[in-house]
């Protein structure tokens, strides 16, 4: 009898290994054909789990890909928030440079406002001082003035004077 599907023959108590293409003589060839359905089963059977193992491990691997690309994912998002997180602060950061400049700028023209106040206080004060110049040289054209007239009245005086003389020397000659 040949049985392919049996690994081992097991006769009279005696084992022997089978290798598939060699026929051994059975005495009892039902006996001997159950055990080898036996075998089959049971060789099924621990295939059916092995391939239930296979399955299981490989549902476990599934579950642990799926688990490291939910991580991958979240360290993604992990990455997102951080860029993000950095965009904003360099938003804060150049906004607060913009206000900056605004008030540098600020500064500025509220110096160049004093400076120019200065200079209109400087010119206010030249033109002061100026218009004091003009009434000093008006008073003193004014002296110079008088002194002239009074050089004129000392002069009329002096030739009413030299005129009473005159007249007075001619009255007495007369007499």
């Amino acid at each position: 009898m040949n049985c392919i599907l049996c690994q081992r023959v097991i006769m009279e108590g005696i084992s022997r290994s089978w290798y598939g293409t060699e026929r051994f003589e059975v005495q009892d060839p039902v006996s001997f054909k159950t055990e080898c359905v036996t075998d089959t089963v049971r060789a099924a059977d621990e295939q059916t789990e092995c391939v239930t193992d296979t399955v299981r491990a490989a549902n476990e691997q599934t579950e642990c890909v799926t688990d490291t690309v939910r991580a991958a994912d979240e360290q993604t998002e992990c990455v997102t928030d951080t860029v993000r997180a950095a965009n904003e602060q360099t938003e804060c950061v150049t906004d607060t440079v913009r206000a900056a400049e605004e008030q540098t700028e600020c500064v500025t023209d509220t110096v160049r406002a004093a400076n120019e106040q200065t200079e209109c206080v400087t010119d206010t004060v030249r033109a002061a001082e100026e218009q004091t110049e003009c009434v000093t040289d008006t008073v003193r054209a004014a002296d110079e003035q008088t002194e002239c007239v009074t050089d004129t009245v000392r002069a009329a005086e002096e030739q009413t004077e030299c005129v009473t003389d005159t007249e007075q020397q001619k009255n007495r000659q007369n007499v």
